[in-house]
């Protein structure tokens, strides 16, 4: 999907299949960066293989944990062929489309939820979720994979399946009926030492993140909480750079509490409702990956500074001949102020609305 962050853009990347005898498979063709060709064949979607928008296909970025990584794709790598059909002479828009075309026989392995762009406030989003009382956690965490023996204590002779979370490095921008910023959380869980992993994809704010899933972690864990979380400090209130890779951190030291057991069952039940995770008997291959779901999830940071440097190359290349760099430093300047004055604006306003929405939530918790 769209995104006003950036140039770049991360597709799923799906294609035209070669089916083997045992499942379908994806033949991708790339030229190296020394010029070889290698050949991968993908047997699942989504790929994790993260490209600019434009031809030729040059991989970017490779998502952690992807087929593509344990395939040893590489950075830099182009894109050649996909199953066969040549990708010279083709737009972006085409080469894209005949792989999203191509792409349904793939395994699918990950669910993609609908966000809840009608729950975009904190309280809305927490009426609509399902809620639930402690009685109901044993067995509600029983359809997710989880044993446990009480809304307070977990079966010790059963051990959790291992939950990862992570981030997809990009977010998109949705401006109504109010300006906000959703960020993409994947998702795995591992049971029975592997042999089923499921995997899913949602989208929540920061006002979500923090009011509904940090704030209820450390106040059930007190002083224990600095212990799980020292090295991921929770992202600051109003999204300023570094937000995504703060969120991204604390994920992870979350999951690592809940694989040890630190959360109570509980706790463990409301956040994987938070998080939609699949149940046990959601079968991914149902849930299409559509178009909007697979379109680029433009990376924020990296890529806000790329977009930012090639605009200032645009204006000194367009720049009538004979300006003096006075003129130019001046023009700048102007300009870089404007943009600082228009995010902190956006800033200010994201921040108002989020210490708002956590207040009406606290406010609703005590009356409950």
């Amino acid at each position: 999907f769209g995104t006003s962050h950036g140039r770049w853009a991360q597709r799923a990347v799906l294609g035209d299949l070669h089916c083997g005898e045992m499942e379908p498979q994806l033949k991708l063709v790339f030229y190296t960066n020394t010029g070889k060709e290698e050949t991968k064949f993908f047997t699942e979607q989504p790929l994790g293989l993260q490209f600019p928008d434009k031809m030729p296909i040059v991989i970017r970025r490779i998502r952690q944990g992807s087929q593509a990584e344990q395939l040893g794709v590489e950075l830099g790598w182009t894109m050649q062929s996909i199953g066969g059909r040549q990708l010279d002479g083709m737009t972006i828009a085409q080469a894209c489309a005949t792989l999203h075309e191509a792409s349904g026989p793939l395994r699918r392995c990950m669910l993609v939820r609908k966000p809840p762009l009608d729950a975009q406030s904190v309280t809305k989003l927490s009426a609509k979720l399902h809620s639930f009382e402690e009685a109901e956690s044993v067995p509600l965490l029983k359809r997710f994979g989880y044993a446990a023996l009480s809304a307070k204590s977990w079966e010790t002779t059963v051990e959790l399946p291992e939950l990862h979370l992570g981030m997809i490095d990009g977010c998109r921008e949705i401006s109504n009926p109010r300006h906000h910023t959703w960020y993409a959380i994947n998702g795995k869980i591992i049971t029975g030492k592997g042999a089923t992993t499921r995997q899913w994809l949602v989208e929540r704010r920061l006002a979500h993140i923090r009011t509904l899933l940090h704030h209820p972690v450390k106040q059930e864990l007190g002083k224990a909480y600095s212990h799980h979380f020292e090295k991921a400090r929770f992202a600051c209130h109003g999204a300023p750079p570094g937000t995504f890779t703060r969120i991204a951190s604390w994920l992870a030291a979350l999951s690592k509490a809940i694989n040890s057991k630190a959360l109570p069952p509980a706790l463990v039940a409301s956040i994987l409702v938070f998080l939609e995770a699949p149940l046990l008997d959601e079968n991914a291959g149902q849930v299409a990956l559509t178009d909007e779901s697979l379109r680029a999830l433009a990376s924020n940071e990296e890529a806000q500074r790329e977009g930012e440097s090639c605009e200032q190359d645009s204006v000194g290349n367009n720049s009538p001949r004979g300006t003096d760099d006075e003129t130019s430093d001046h023009t700048t300047a102007t300009t870089t102020t404007a943009t600082t004055a228009t995010t902190a604006a956006t800033t200010t306003t994201e921040k108002q609305e989020e210490e708002e929405e956590e207040e009406q939530q606290q406010q609703q918790q005590q009356q409950q």
